[in-house]
């Protein structure tokens, strides 16, 4: 039998440790090939909401910095606005440096911030970012997204692309309890293709008084009360639309697309226009089109965002006795009158 001297063995052992080493490197670039490919508006389109990560691991107060004294400022100021003015290698905070920042709110109107909700991004690496809102709503991180090739600007050097927040994408989601609200495209922190801006956060299009309307979360009614009979399109009915479809279901007037570098163009409302009771002309459905008054709990404006149906942008009620949908299947079954 042929024995190995001791220092044949060693040698041994670090070549075989080298080759699982550089077996796990292929593993891992391969893995990370295959999410990359995979990094586009429609293929992240129905992608489920990370989970396994640790909870608000991200959230800005948590940073290095912050716990070592480093950082001063008031993570509950400023509710509601956008938070990349100042937050920016430009902007006059420009000591706290945000990666994402913004407020979360129970309605979009703002009238109420949402405590202990879950902001949850995910980048072309794969890497999984988590915040939680404090006591105002507020949520901020320092940690980096990643840069998307997919993004670069070929006249440009390597590093100069990962450098332009421009090619920051990711991939959001919110979580309330057992509610989440996606974002259906792939939004850049430093804006999107053609912008000039050096930092965005959530507050600079989803605000109060933006006509998006503030980031929410799903699961709390629109109105404080519903009456059982008469429900008015006008009065009841929009107001919902309002506040959990219109920011994406707008008119094909309105433009509710977003054009991403090499041309690639998303309509993000699916063609569906929720903005008013009569559709718009160019839009290829319209709330009409999305209801059965002979059977009101077919209406697909109902079963689309209930939860575990596949809707791109999340759920908007838990069951048959969320008070906003039982005021709409209400409307539906008296005949979905323009009232």
């Amino acid at each position: 039998m042929f024995m190995r001297t001791k220092d044949q063995k060693k040698i041994v052992e670090k070549k075989m440790i080298s080759l699982v080493k550089t077996a796990i490197a292929i593993c891992s670039l391969c893995m990370w090939s295959t999410f990359a490919a995979a990094f586009t508006v429609d293929d992240m389109k129905w992608a489920p909401v990370p989970s396994g990560h640790q909870v608000g691991k991200d959230n800005g107060e948590l940073s290095e910095d912050a716990i070592a004294g480093k950082t001063a400022g008031n993570e509950f100021h400023m509710v509601g606005n956008d938070c990349g003015i100042c937050h920016s290698p430009v902007g006059k905070a420009n000591e706290t440096v945000f990666s994402m920042a913004g407020t979360l709110y129970k309605d979009r109107a703002g009238r109420e911030p949402l405590k202990g909700a879950e902001i949850i991004l995910q980048d072309v690496e794969g890497n999984v970012i988590s915040m939680t809102t404090n006591d105002a709503g507020n949520f901020f991180t320092y940690t980096p997204i990643a840069s998307d090739p997919q993004a670069w600007d070929e006249t440009k050097t390597e590093a100069e692309n990962r450098e332009n927040p421009q090619t920051w994408r990711y991939k959001a989601w919110v979580k309330n309890g057992d509610l989440v609200t996606a974002m259906v495209t792939l939004a850049p922190v430093g804006g999107s293709s053609g912008s000039t801006t050096a930092r965005m956060s959530c507050g600079m299009h989803h605000a109060p008084m933006n006509s998006r309307g503030a980031l929410l979360a799903s699961g709390f009614p629109t109105l404080d009360a519903y009456p059982a009979t008469g429900v008015s399109f006008k009065k009841h009915v929009m107001p919902i639309l309002k506040n959990r479809c219109k920011s994406c279901h707008l008119p094909a007037s309105a433009n509710p697309w977003v054009e991403y570098p090499k041309g690639t163009k998303i309509a993000y409302g699916g063609e569906v226009d929720l903005s008013a009771y009569i559709k718009d002309m160019n839009s290829e459905q319209g709330i009409m089109d999305l209801v059965n008054t002979a059977n009101p709990d077919a209406s697909e404006l109902l079963t689309i965002p209930m939860l575990g149906s596949q809707h791109a942008g999340g759920a908007s009620w838990r069951n048959t006795n969320d008070a906003d949908y039982r005021a709409i299947r209400q409307w539906i079954a008296e005949g979905a009158k323009n009232n």
